[in-house]
């Protein structure tokens, strides 16, 4: 139990790192939210 618990936590980490990373490289390149929406979608897609 503890195990999975410390996986869990460490995958939150994680996306919270990549979250970071993504909101940097979208003011580097002046996305908006709208414009990451779409781009989100279409490779969604």
């Amino acid at each position: 139990m503890r195990e999975g618990l410390t996986n869990d936590v460490e995958t939150v980490e994680r996306a919270e790192e990549l979250e970071e990373k993504i909101e940097r490289t979208d003011e580097l390149y002046g996305l908006t939210n709208g414009v990451r929406k779409i781009v989100e979608e279409s490779v969604n897609s």
